[in-house]
């Protein structure tokens, strides 16, 4: 579908205008928080990933796995950015009415830089919308994220998204935060993401972790994380560990 023939169907469902200035996508969303009213602000990129369509509700429900580009939606109120939703580009969209604005164009990098600056602060949907839209060239702000944004909540969203991208990156950043991030919570969560890498990445380096860490919380989770998998590399360990 077209961009006329995305703009139609949202029509239907909710108020759209085009933004007609144009600028970087930043200035282009600042000009968006000027609204009296809330509204959502929008822009598309390419994406990555299936994606749930039918029609989208910005308040929550939607499915129906379908690949393709991505749109990147703000909504906006009182003057700032209050949640970020990531649908697939041929989705339909309901607004609940609220008024739906289109940018000027949609930047790929630009539009990693600005999800990366929400996710910082943090605006929910940010670190998801910022995962699905940036794909591999996402990973490194998202490592940059676990390892040094100064709020957990933070470096917990970055290491959950961490783990749903395969790689050396992801898994050595997920690593990182099991050995240096100072909260336990951290810790844990990173073990979860280690549990999570795909075709069974991570059980050699939960075993590793059950091992060899020295916090009591990490071993726990690895090796609850170890018996979930169901992997006979894992059965074979706690095997191992009941036989002494």
């Amino acid at each position: 579908m077209n961009r006329l023939g995305l703009v139609l169907v949202a029509a239907a469902l909710s108020t759209v205008t085009l933004a007609q200035t144009p600028g970087t996508m930043q200035a282009q969303l600042h000009r968006a928080e000027q609204s009296p009213t809330p509204l959502w602000w929008g822009y598309r990129v390419t994406g990555i990933g299936a994606w749930n369509c039918g029609t989208v509700y910005l308040g929550g429900r939607d499915r129906t796995p379908q690949s393709g580009p991505v749109r990147i939606l703000l909504h906006i109120e009182n003057h700032q950015v209050t949640r970020v939703r990531a649908i697939g580009g041929e989705c339909r969209i309901d607004a609940g009415g609220e008024p739906l604005q289109w940018a000027a164009g949609g930047d790929a990098a630009q539009s990693m830089q600005l999800l990366a600056s929400l996710a910082q602060r943090p605006v929910p949907g940010a670190m998801a919308a910022l995962a699905d839209s940036g794909g591999t060239a996402a990973v490194p702000e998202m490592i940059r994220l676990a390892k040094l944004n100064p709020s957990a909540h933070v470096r917990e969203q970055a290491i959950f998204w961490l783990s749903q991208r395969a790689g050396q990156k992801a898994a050595a950043a997920l690593s990182s935060a099991v050995a240096n991030d100072p909260d336990t919570r951290v810790k844990e969560r990173a073990v979860f993401g280690i549990s999570q890498l795909p075709d069974g990445q991570g059980v050699p380096l939960l075993i590793q972790l059950v091992k060899t860490n020295s916090n009591p919380a990490v071993r726990k989770r690895a090796m609850f994380w170890l018996g979930q998998s169901k992997d006979p590399r894992a059965l074979a360990f706690i095997e191992q560990i009941l036989r002494r």
